[in-house]
């Protein structure tokens, strides 16, 4: 599937997109990892990436992925709504 990304840099969202929604999301971080190395500014990819986290059990990486989409898009909403959330199931 590399030389999928040369002609479609998101080849490797849509996988984990498929895979996410099929409850395959600890196979799906590969994937989104993958396309963090093709195309790394994008704020959608961290936030998939944090929501397979936040699927898996692992929070602290969830909450890092949600910071970084936030922060490479200049206020991904999502992004901040999430972080918002888990500030909230944490103080309580």
């Amino acid at each position: 599937m590399e030389y999928l990304s040369r002609y479609n840099k998101e080849v490797y969202k849509f996988t984990a997109r498929v895979l996410m929604d099929n409850g395959a999301s600890l196979r799906a971080v590969s994937y989104l990892k993958k396309s963090i190395d093709v195309y790394y500014y994008d704020p959608e990819v961290h936030f998939m990436l944090g929501e397979a986290y936040l699927k898996t059990g692992s929070i602290e990486d969830a909450r890092k992925e949600y910071k970084i989409s936030n922060n490479v898009s200049g206020g991904y909403f999502p992004a901040v709504q999430k972080l918002k959330q888990l500030k909230d199931e944490t103080a309580e």
